[in-house]
């Protein structure tokens, strides 16, 4: 049962990034399989981005924290981490299905 929750989930999200992209093509007058190129790498970076914590962007804003309190809290460095989940996982495969379609289209 969690697999075929999974696998659903899975295809919902590929259904919306497609139609994401497809809304996009469609709006900016471009292809689609040039389009999917740029959207595949933004959905790849933005749910790798919200999927991971610490790491540079956190210590800054941790950094910021501390200067606006006067350095009166304890700053702490934070590892950064990073969790694969359903998210990037459907991001990725969607990055494999454009090279995919790429190569086929044009060989």
């Amino acid at each position: 049962m969690r697999n075929l929750f999974t696998l659903l989930l899975t295809l919902l999200l590929l259904a919306g990034q497609f139609g994401a992209t497809f809304w996009i093509a469609r709006l900016i007058n471009m292809t689609f399989l040039d389009t999917m190129f740029f959207t595949s790498i933004g959905f790849l970076a933005l749910f790798i981005f919200f999927s991971s914590n610490g790491g540079l962007v956190s210590n800054y804003a941790n950094v910021m924290a501390s200067k606006q309190s006067f350095g009166n809290d304890v700053y702490k460095r934070e590892v950064f981490a990073f969790r694969i989940n359903l998210f990037v996982l459907s991001s990725l495969l969607f990055f494999i299905i454009h090279w995919i379609l790429f190569i086929i289209h044009y060989i």
